[in-house]
């Protein structure tokens, strides 16, 4: 299963790969949010790209099942 393009704010800490156990992402990092329909969940509300949370890991799959 391709990873989404659009990731939520709840979705992009519980399963992104720079959120384990607090942001381990790069210092100076820049993302753009914006109204859309969330790739992982399918609600509409604020994301961003799936790459602005280091992509996801494979526990998104389940959820989106």
């Amino acid at each position: 299963m391709k990873q989404p393009a659009t990731v939520c704010n709840t979705c992009g800490t519980k399963y992104g790969n720079w959120w384990k156990d607090g942001y381990s992402g790069p210092k100076h990092h820049i993302a753009s949010y914006y109204e859309e329909t969330r790739g992982v969940c399918g609600q509409v509300t604020i994301c961003t790209e799936a790459r602005d949370i280091g992509y996801l890991d494979s526990a998104w799959k389940e959820f989106n099942g």
